[in-house]
């Protein structure tokens, strides 16, 4: 298994907040501007229960690698092997193995992050997330 081109390699510091915004500009030039080809979130526990950078990724169409974290939102968000890769929590060879595959064929990736897109646009903006409100209220029994 050969090592990641360093040039194509991006992290962010761990989580100790708050994050400066010139990391937070950094990232998101980073997924926009095409210098990276997935998000890898290797979490090890429920403090990442949704995973903010996970939706980021999503708008950038950008494959993901996660930990299986039980109780946390990060397996609804990366579906395995269709929106993503899920490694079971603490599987640094896992984590490993996931993102190697994606390194190895960038057709998965792309086919994955636009997946993710997909699923973001379909359930994930303002838009969508007002809809399916208003779509609630409209389901509720009116009161007379």
């Amino acid at each position: 298994m050969s090592g990641l081109p360093v040039d194509r390699v991006f992290t962010l510091p761990a989580a100790h907040y708050p994050i400066s915004i010139s990391a937070i500009a950094a990232f998101a030039a980073a997924l926009s501007g095409g210098w990276s080809d997935c998000l890898c979130l290797p979490s090890t526990d429920r403090t990442e229960s949704f995973g903010m950078v996970l939706l980021e990724a999503m708008s950038a169409a950008k494959a993901c690698v996660v930990s299986d974290v039980e109780g946390s939102g990060m397996s609804w968000l990366v579906e395995d092997g269709k929106t993503g890769l899920v490694a079971p929590t603490h599987d640094i060879n896992g984590l490993a193995e996931a993102l190697c595959l994606l390194r190895d064929d960038p057709e998965l990736a792309a086919t994955l992050g636009q997946n993710r897109r997909q699923k973001f646009l379909a359930a994930l903006t303002i838009e969508a997330s007002a809809e399916g409100i208003r779509n609630l209220y409209h389901q509720l029994p009116s009161v007379r």
